[in-house]
């Protein structure tokens, strides 16, 4: 199972700070945008679709689902790259970012985009059934109190939705 905590905080001072945050700003920029790219998207598409619900057949979660598969997609191909970036620094392939971006590059924007299937086949998957789970727990918390909820029972929820998404996402 590997040495466990203790043993990477007493490594902490051998490796030093500088080396623990390797490819600290291709992460961040590519958490906040992404994450910002893909809410934006599952929002625009659920408003958008919104009406269709009084069709036969189409229903609030099949656009729920629709609206998060869709924003998955935008906002982890906007992540893509900088966790390739991010990866190249980690493992010291490189000093900083620009010089991976032109490593990596060298070949054309391909290069930025490696991993993309395998990436897209474990999150597109894991964020439709959270953001399902998470819309369907706030409606029926929501029933249950017969009134808003608060700051901290939409963040318990948030935290309960992703949980039930990785342990159904997990085994594949």
């Amino acid at each position: 199972a590997g040495p466990g905590i203790k043993a990477f905080i007493k490594s902490v001072p051998s490796i030093g700070a500088k080396n623990l945050y390797r490819g600290i700003i291709p992460a961040v920029v590519g958490a906040a945008s992404g994450h910002g790219f893909r809410t934006a998207t599952y929002e625009v598409a659920c408003k958008l679709l919104a009406p269709l619900t009084v069709m036969p057949l189409i229903t609030e979660i099949q656009i729920q689902g629709f609206g998060s598969g869709l924003g998955t997609l935008v906002g982890t191909s906007v992540r893509i790259p900088c966790e390739v970036l991010k990866q190249r620094l980690q493992t010291a392939q490189h000093a900083n970012a620009i010089e991976a971006f032109t490593a990596v590059t060298k070949d054309g924007a391909r290069g930025l985009f490696a991993g993309t299937a395998a990436t897209m086949s474990r999150e597109v998957p894991f964020y439709v059934i959270g953001m399902v789970t998470y819309e369907k727990l706030k409606q029926a918390a929501a029933a249950m109190k017969r009134k808003d909820l608060t700051a901290w029972e939409t963040i318990g929820l948030g935290g309960l939705s992703g949980a039930i998404a990785a342990a159904a996402t997990t085994p594949a």
